[in-house]
């Protein structure tokens, strides 16, 4: 009996020591958990960054391409326009440095849009769209000038 109740005790013992342990590493686990999930965070926001990074780019370079396009088209034409009549000429003329001012603005507001925060891009990105819009138009019109 004393026997069995000096096993019982000894094994209550050891179970208590046992359990003693195992909260110190729940504690640990715990206090590492905060630290693990701020740095899944920083990773998450890292990654949104250089997603929206990626896409400033990629739309920058879109419009760099349109705005190259333009150079050329008007290029074209200003070849027609010195084999054209005075009137013709004086259409193009006008209508070009309308084209000129709105690729210059363009020009301006994608500098402006290289450096600008993620807000203020998104916002940006409607007015370069609707400046690529008006560039159209205007070019569109000094074409015709020659049709």
């Amino acid at each position: 009996m004393r026997r069995t109740l000096f096993l019982i005790i000894l094994a209550s013992f050891l179970a208590m020591s046992g359990c003693e342990q195992k909260p110190k590493d729940e504690k640990t686990k715990l206090a590492t958990a905060p630290e693990k999930m701020t740095e899944e965070k920083k990773d998450a926001l890292e990654d949104l960054k250089s997603y929206a990074n990626k896409k400033r780019e990629e739309y920058r370079e879109q419009v760099e391409r349109a705005l190259k396009a333009y150079d050329e088209g008007v290029e074209k034409l200003k070849a027609k326009a010195s084999e054209a009549s005075a009137e013709a000429r004086k259409k193009y003329d006008e209508a070009m440095e309308k084209v000129r001012e709105r690729q210059k603005a363009l020009r301006e507001q994608l500098e402006e849009f290289k450096t600008a925060t993620v807000e203020k891009w998104q916002e940006m990105e409607k007015k370069i769209d609707a400046g690529l819009e008006e560039l159209e138009k205007l070019y569109e019109k000094a074409r015709l000038a020659f049709s």
